[in-house]
């Protein structure tokens, strides 16, 4: 809608906007549009005598119920002023979004303007994929009752009326309520929860699945708590979000590791209410699968790091305890062989599987998509299998002297300036995979007793440790194809499923 025009003539038709430019009237039927995307368009006109100004609104009104469009209906008809009204609207927004940049950081002063505007728009443009605590650290209690709901309804049912009772907690208060509990299920969901707001998924409006939209309210008013992204969009901008929010880091790595899947990968897209994988769509080009897989290690290394600069010694105790699960994607990535054979098609897309899935998640929530007991309870593995398996999975593509091998279907981004689309030897992942490592190295050193692994991931660490120890300067191939073999035996374990197994690993 717009107000401030002398005499206007309004237009909902794309074509208007040539009458215009060959210089004819709008028609009335163009006030109405059928079958072709519409548009607003005001013509007006107007003479100005030197010194004189001008000035019209035109206003963009969204998320508007009938009730509200009627109500504004009749104040424009009845020719109130909202110019004062929208400044204010306009200059409230602004202050929100100053107020938000500066939760993280983003508000500078600097003899250089350019420098302090160019810090405050990369801090919005990283907030806006990642989101930002809407007050602190600071949890509504509400919202962390929708959460659990939307992870697991039975875990909510079990708790209701603690959920129900539960006040604005400090995020390390919620957790330590949740473990008084003694549920370990409500205790691993609570431990994800982050108060974020002014999250939206990736906005390149050329991939039909970048459409996205970045609810800032609901209908009550109240800010939205709700975070949506691609796998690297996310943990990318959460590892810069950390620095100004460092306790929210153990809930960032939590998620980060609950997303991850059972034979060592990570899903497509990360969102508040659980994981979401990309399915094949005949009649979309752009439809494809895979596992992003250099968007892992990078971000998980950071994301520790940070955790250890800010709070050391948390992650060398919590080694031992049973506190994550594994999601289930239904891909299955072939066996060695194939991948020698052909390592751009290298997975397998269960229809079925991927049915199942979606049923069972709108029944249960998010949790549906876990690697479940024989309870039907999500299995929970202990913190130092999750922080292994993937490196151990990266190893099994190792090729010495090259890097690790890329041969899971999607483009490799941190490999861009090598002009590896998503095919051949990543040094990158190579490279991070090591710092990895010596982090990991480090906090078993620091925990320094035995640990439980379930059989598939205690067998793949016997069988890479072998490999490489076997390992030799002049027969990189025999290390290639021991590594390979590995990582099949690996997911072929992990794929069979079955009753859970605990092996104790010496380290």
């Amino acid at each position: 809608w717009s107000f401030g025009h002398q005499t206007p003539r309004r237009s909902h038709a794309g074509r208007s906007i040539e009458r215009f430019r060959s210089g004819e009237e709008s028609r009335p039927e163009e006030a109405i549009v059928r079958g072709e995307f519409g548009c607003y368009l005001v013509e007006d006109s107007a003479t100005l005598t030197p010194g004189e100004s001008c000035e019209w609104f035109s206003v963009v009104d969204t998320g508007l119920d009938h009730a509200a469009v009627v109500a504004l209906h009749e104040r424009l008809n009845r020719g109130e002023s909202l110019r004062d009204e929208v400044l204010e609207a306009v200059k409230a927004e602004s202050a929100g979004i100053r107020r938000r940049v500066g939760a993280a950081d983003g508000l500078q002063a600097s003899a250089d303007r350019t420098v302090a505007a160019h810090h405050l728009s990369n801090t919005l443009f990283n907030i806006m994929r990642g989101g930002v605590p809407v007050a602190g650290h600071v949890c509504p209690g509400d919202d962390v009752a929708r959460f659990v709901a939307a992870r697991n309804a039975t875990v909510h049912a079990a708790h209701a009326d603690w959920l129900g009772s539960l006040g604005d907690l400090d995020i390390d208060a919620v957790v330590a309520a949740a473990a008084e509990r003694g549920d370990p299920q409500l205790l691993r969901i609570v431990r994800e929860y982050l108060p974020v707001c002014f999250s939206r998924r990736h906005g390149d409006p050329s991939r039909p699945w970048n459409r996205f939209t970045l609810p800032a309210r609901g209908r009550d008013g109240r800010e939205s708590l709700a975070y949506a992204g691609n796998w690297r969009d996310i943990f990318q901008n959460w590892e810069a979000l950390a620095w100004s929010h460092p306790g929210c880091l153990p809930a960032m790595i939590a998620v980060f590791l609950n997303a991850t899947t059972a034979d060592g990968y990570n899903p497509y897209r990360i969102t508040r209410d659980g994981i979401d994988w990309e399915v094949e769509n005949p009649n979309d080009p752009w439809s494809h699968i895979g596992y992003w897989g250099d968007h892992q290690i990078v971000y998980l290394c950071r994301l520790l790091e940070l955790h250890e600069r800010f709070r050391p010694g948390d992650l060398a105790r919590s080694l031992g305890q049973r506190s994550h699960v594994s999601v289930v994607v239904p891909y299955r990535i072939k066996g060695f062989d194939d991948l020698l054979q052909d390592p751009r098609h290298s997975i397998a897309f269960d229809a079925e599987a991927d049915r199942r899935l979606r049923r069972r998640i709108a029944e249960v929530g998010g949790d549906a998509a876990t690697v479940a007991d024989a309870d039907g309870r999500p299995r929970l593995v202990t913190l130092a299998e999750k922080l292994l398996v993937p490196a151990l999975v990266k190893l099994t593509n190792l090729v010495p002297g090259g890097g690790i091998w890329l041969n899971t279907q999607r483009p490799e981004w941190n490999d861009a300036n090598n002009a590896l689309a998503g095919w051949g030897l990543s040094v990158v992942t190579a490279c991070h995979l090591r710092r990895h490592l010596v982090l990991v190295e480090r906090l078993l050193a620091e925990h320094g007793r035995d640990l439980e692994f379930t059989r598939p991931a205690a067998a793949l660490l016997a069988e890479v440790s072998a490999a490489l120890a076997d390992a030799t300067d002049g027969d990189a191939y025999a290390v290639f194809e021991a590594l390979g073999r590995a990582g099949e035996r690996h997911r072929e374990a992990v794929y069979e499923g079955g009753p859970p197994e605990w092996t104790t690993v010496a380290l």
